[in-house]
């Protein structure tokens, strides 16, 4: 952005340019520091750009608006227009228009038209019918005349269009828009709105918000009222009429029948109870009111006013709504938003993006992309690090790193790669697409998977600078969950085609751009597919993880016959547990070092049955074993081909392609199909005679498989031009429902066999109610209830593997209970609690009356080799647990990075290898004899080791959270909408309602009032632990606040925590005697706070002087203490952290006068004494 002044930002400078300016707006959003620069950019005369002298960050501030009407940080282009429009466009305008219509005043007026009386009934006329003559001035109002533009010379209008030009090839570049080579100014073309609404009525709209400055609404709402499609010039709605509106179409698109009609009749009494008070008020004045050309639109009144201005017809505001159109297959029964709809509104709305560019921060990696951009050596974490790949130049990788997906290996890879395609041509926009995908059960449905629903979502130019919000994400296809899969991909991959594809001449489709206010070309990319584990293998028509080869994902080996390998040696192990960081760049020969994937030796497995030995190499045929492999789309492609083709030729039996396609991880639906197709086409061409007839469903569906001329049928996900690792492990699934749950279920069952899991289960029984009362929005804790964890979900189990090691510091206060010992009397003589006393000591189920028991234990004690034993104590003592507990909180601490290094994924390395053999040692402590492996049968423990490639190629993990509107967040938006059972066409009204939906939400934000737009109930903060997400929720401690009042009581019969909430120092006082836990923020210069009176006041707190630290499971407890004179709150951006203060738990600590407490961070790091760190192994 061009400037013209420049100066620095010191006192004086305050003073003099920014007298009235909020103090925080000075303050720099991303890192939070004072800016130290200013100067006045020259596309926007009305303002200063504020420079950060340490990130180089920039933002304007107004500096016009009298007391700074403007309230956050000018950023993004479209909230800089709209504030530059409202703060100097709106007087001027209204200027013009009083002084045309004076100027007009005595024009003699002609006929009569309906519009012409409906704006006369919904202008207010006063009681002495003064206006009720002057039809000359209707006559301007509905001609549109009386605005008269005055002529400016030839040289400022150059001037004007050189500025705006200007300005627009400056956002190109902002926006990682390429520019062709000598793109000038007088090369920016306006868009032409005819050519674009005769291609596509729809953008109507877009024409009227941009083209008329803001009038897309306006329009939208004359047309629905008055039945017209144009808005005469010289009128306007006022805002909150327009906001009114809006909102009720917003209400009615939801609307039940009934609702509907309620609304009407409130609507009514309003209006009826708005006019008496009107017109009271009117009989009062002296004056009656000056004339005025702000059209007050009549309420709708009745149903019928709302069906015909919302819904009926095709004037109807809902109908109006520029919104992806809506396709339905009925065979299959799902519904589709239009893929280039998608794309061409996300881009008119002018919704912040980023398309891919040439990253800044990563300057060897752009030398060795710009020779080859399919360099195969950057694919995979472990070839980087010469684990028996071959020879590959890593010098580039010492000074790798990602924070940003735009700057990560796969973005980096796709932008060379288009470059190197392009050949020149109109400015190009590579817009980065993220899908997810996922069945779900409704709202009102029980959790069986009855009348499932599937659901596939975009989500576009999702980076971290935009975090993933309700405007980047649109729903693309819905349907029944049993629905086919290909289907949907087929559907996806034509709508990328159309967008992405050029034409004759070498041009791709343009698209208006709001953000730029110009149109552009779109190359949409494909970065990642998002889903659980179950759902990309169903997608990907792979075995499940209970399969014989595919247990871990992407990887074809047998765990259950190499288990014993995999898992380090004693002599590994002992390394591990002495922290030798490269113990696994040795080759061991007992063990392959949880390496699954390589070409150790020890990992091979036997070959199966019928297995066609051709496909064997040199090296299996000699071994008489098969080698483990990952796997590839081009593999996948290669085998159902070769499958199919030796089918039909006959050099195979079904049973030999059987085997043969099993080993290649392929699952029974699609090895069936194969089978299906290949005796459709041997019947067709009477190769076998003999073959047994097909049935007509299988026969149609071989017979369209022909016609489609698709070849050998396989999954459409194949068929995506991207590489295996994109179908990434998601961290919501894959660490949180995985890892964490598995590893509280395996501490649960060690408590069982130390026979601790009765007094667990009495003194978790409350015992999270003071975190939980907190309200913490990244500690979104809940009690457990009789020790068990029933209907936690992923934000559970994140909280609860922040608080984890402090937790279970209370086992070393548990005792044993004493060994079960038999009544000594007659079975038949047992009572109830003698009867649930012997099926508990089996861990057996022990509800039920006592006839129900009674015959359950001599059903045990009748059947064939007796009883089952009491379990033997476990020999794993609890040093052991705390060791799993510190290496989890440590790998996900790891794992849920900000920055991707070569350093940090080789420390994650470790730490995986490490928790995975501290949960087997624990696991084989307890698991019966026998039995499976835990980590073998729980795939997402198996998995673990995936998320290495994927850090390595896409950038941090955190920023595939699924929590947000990006993924399982957006069935927030969706589940409301399902109302009743799965009907006829449930799927096109479903889409239908979201689709609109999130028009009328777009659409509001862009006509609201203020100028910060972010709706911050829009944007799952869960994953942020800047200040950013502090300046928009204060401490967290607010949220929910009826909830917490109503918990409150639970805590403690004599303080209400909720009232201490509500501003209370003597209660605060009383709870710290009590020793209970506490909300605490980290500011920017590394100081706490201790935050009370619901955060008007923050205490600071301090390490008492001569205390001594004592270190319990990898925690630091030190003794605080605070100093009684409250502070008030400093600036909100100056937060860095939030903390929640923990006292050291036991039998009697917490009525001593020692207040040791730890302290655990947003991200995971924990108190060390000094400040904090990444917790020890």
């Amino acid at each position: 952005m061009e400037s013209s002044t420049e100066g620095v930002l010191d006192d004086e400078a305050r003073e003099l340019h920014f007298p009235s300016c909020d103090p925080c707006l000075l303050n720099c959003p991303s890192c939070e520091i004072t800016a130290s620069k200013f100067d006045t950019p020259v596309a926007y005369s009305w303002a200063y750009r504020v420079i950060c002298g340490n990130c180089h960050d920039n933002w304007l501030v107004c500096k016009l608006c009298e007391g700074q009407r403007q309230r956050s940080h000018l950023k993004v282009t479209k909230t800089i227009n709209r504030h530059h429009d409202w703060c100097l466009a709106k007087e001027k305008k209204l200027k013009k228009r009083k002084v045309g219509m004076e100027n007009n005043a005595n024009d003699e007026s002609g006929g009569k038209s309906q519009t012409e009386k409906r704006i006369k009934e919904s202008i207010d006329i006063p009681a002495d019918g003064s206006l009720a003559d002057d039809s000359a001035l209707m006559e301007d109002i509905i001609d549109g005349d009386s605005v008269q533009n005055s002529e400016k010379s030839p040289d400022a209008i150059n001037k004007t269009a050189y500025t705006e030009n200007l300005r627009k090839i400056t956002l190109m570049t902002e926006h990682g828009i390429i520019l062709p080579v000598n793109y000038k100014t007088e090369d920016v073309k306006e868009p032409d709105w005819e050519l674009l609404l005769e291609k596509n009525p729809r953008m109507l709209y877009f024409a009227n918000e941009y083209k008329k400055k803001g009038l897309g609404a306006q329009n939208l709402i004359f047309s629905a009222i008055y039945q017209e499609e144009n808005m005469p010039n010289v009128l306007v709605f006022d805002d909150n009429d327009v906001k009114l509106h809006l909102k009720m179409a917003q209400l009615v698109n939801t609307c039940t029948r009934t609702q509907r009609a309620h609304l009407a009749d409130i609507v009514r009494l309003v209006d009826d109870s708005t006019t008496r008070k009107l017109k009271a008020q009117a009989m009062e004045k002296l004056n009656g009111p000056s004339s005025t050309n702000v059209l007050i639109p009549p309420l709708p009144v009745s149903d019928e006013d709302l069906r015909r201005e919302f819904q009926s017809n095709r004037y109807s505001l809902l109908n109006n709504l520029p919104c992806p159109r809506v396709s339905y297959n009925s065979l299959h029964d799902i519904s589709f938003a239009n893929f280039e709809d998608c794309v061409e509104d996300f881009l008119a709305h002018g919704i912040p993006f980023s398309g891919l560019e040439k990253s800044k921060i990563n300057k060897e990696l752009d030398k060795l992309l710009a020779i080859d951009p399919d360099a195969n050596a950057v694919l995979s974490f472990g070839k980087n690090l010469g684990d028996g790949f071959g020879e590959v130049d890593d010098s580039w990788t010492e000074a790798y790193e990602c924070s940003d997906k735009l700057d990560s290996i796969l973005c980096q890879k796709l932008y060379y790669r288009v470059e190197k395609e392009e050949n020149g041509g109109a400015p190009c926009l590579h817009l980065g697409v993220d899908l997810w995908f996922d069945g779900f059960d409704p709202n009102n449905q029980s959790k069986k998977n009855r009348g499932s629903v599937y659901i596939r979502t975009v989500t576009f130019a999702p980076s971290k600078s935009f975090r993933n919000n309700l405007q980047n994400t649109y729903p693309l296809a819905i349907g029944p969950d049993k629905c086919d899969r290909s289907i949907i991909d087929k559907h996806v991959q034509e709508g990328l085609k159309k967008v992405s594809s050029k034409n004759a001449d070498g041009r791709r489709r343009t698209f208006y751009c709001a953000a730029i206010g110009a149109e552009v070309e779109v190359n949409g990319l494909l970065i990642s597919k998002l889903a659980d584990q179950p759902e990309r293998r169903k997608t990907l028509g792979l075995a499940a993880g209970n399969s014989t080869y595919h247990a871990r994902f992407g990887v074809i080996v047998d765990l259950n016959h190499v288990s014993n390998y995999v898992r380090p040696c004693s002599v590994c192990r002992e390394k591990i547990y002495k922290g030798d960081r490269k113990f696994d760049q040795v080759r061991c020969e007992n063990c392959t070092q949880w390496n699954m994937d390589g070409n150790h030796p020890l990992l091979r497995f036997q070959i199966p049955e019928n297995y066609p030995p051709e496909c064997l190499s040199d090296i299996e045929k000699a071994s008489e074993l098969l080698s483990p492999r990952k796997i590839s789309l081009s593999r996948l492609r290669i085998s159902m081909r070769e499958a199919g083709k030796r089918l039909v030729d006959g050099t195979w039996k079904e049973p030999v392609a059987r085997s043969f396609l099993r080993v290649e991880g392929i699952n029974e639906e699609w090895i069936n199909k194969i089978v299906k197709f290949t005796r459709y086409v041997k019947a067709v061409n009477d190769i076998d005679p003999d073959l047994e007839e097909l049935t007509e469903e299988e026969e149609r569906l071989a017979e369209e498989q022909v016609l489609a001329g698709d070849g050998y049928p396989m999954p459409e996900s194949w068929r995506d031009n991207i590489s295996f690792i994109q179908n990434i492990d998601v961290p919501m699934h894959l660490l949180f429902l995985g890892m964490v749950e598995s590893a509280v279920e395996l501490i649960i069952m060690w408590c069982k066999c130390k026979r601790l899991y009765t007094k667990l289960r009495k003194k978790s029984q409350g015992a999270m109610k003071g975190l939980e009362v907190l309200g913490l929005s990244w500690l979104k804790i809940l009690d457990m209830r009789n020790g068990k964890m029933g209907g936690w979900i992923s934000e559970n189990y994140m909280a609860f593997s922040r608080i984890a090691p402090w937790w279970y510091t209370i086992l070393e206060f548990i005792t044993a209970d004493s060994p079960y010992e038999e009544p000594n009397k007659t079975r038949t003589s047992w009572t109830k609690a003698e009867l649930q006393d012997w099926l508990r000591a089996r861990e057996l189920d022990s509800s039920g009356v006592v006839i129900v028991l009674r015959q359950r234990v001599e059903g045990y004690f009748n059947q064939s080799g007796g009883p089952p034993p009491v379990p033997t104590a476990s020999g794993i003592g609890i040093d052991a647990i705390y060791r799993l507990i510190r290496s989890l909180l440590r790998v996900i601490s790891l794992a849920m990075t900000e920055t991707v290094t070569k350093k940090h994924l080789e420390e994650l390395t470790f730490c995986i290898k490490h928790f995975l053999t501290d949960f087997e040692m624990v696991d084989e402590g307890v698991r019966p004899k026998r039995k499976k492996p835990k980590w073998v049968t729980t795939y997402n423990i198996a998995g673990l080791l995936n998320i290495l490639d994927g850090m390595w190629l896409m950038g941090p993990l955190r920023n595939f959270w699924e929590g947000s509107f990006q993924g399982e967040g957006f069935l927030r938006f969706v589940k409301p909408e399902i109302n009743g059972g799965l009907r006829t066409l449930w799927s096109v009204a479903l889409m239908n309602r979201l689709c609109k939906k999130k028009a009328l939400s777009c659409i509001l934000r862009e006509t609201t009032i203020t100028e910060d737009n972010e709706d911050i109930d829009d944007i799952d903060w869960s994953l942020v632990e800047d200040g950013e997400r502090m300046r928009h929720l204060m401490m967290d401690i607010d949220l929910e606040e009826n909830d917490r009042e109503e918990r409150a009581e639970e805590i403690n019969e004599t303080v209400d925590v909720g009232e201490f909430h509500n501003h209370d120092y003597d209660k605060f006082v009383i709870l710290w005697e009590k020793h209970e836990c506490f909300s605490v923020v980290v500011l920017e210069d590394d100081t706490l706070r201790l935050v009370i009176d619901n955060g008007m006041n923050w205490l600071d707190i301090f390490v008492k002087p001569g205390t001594t630290s004592q270190k319990k499971n990898g925690m630091t407890y030190d003794n605080f203490d605070y100093r009684p004179e409250g502070t008030a709150p400093a600036e909100h951006n100056r937060i860095r952290y939030g903390c929640a203060m923990l006292p050291l738990l036991g039998s009697k600590k917490r009525r001593t006068n020692e207040k040791a407490y730890t302290i655990i961070r947003s991200d995971w790091r924990v108190w060390n004494g000094e400040g904090f760190d990444y917790i020890s192994l």
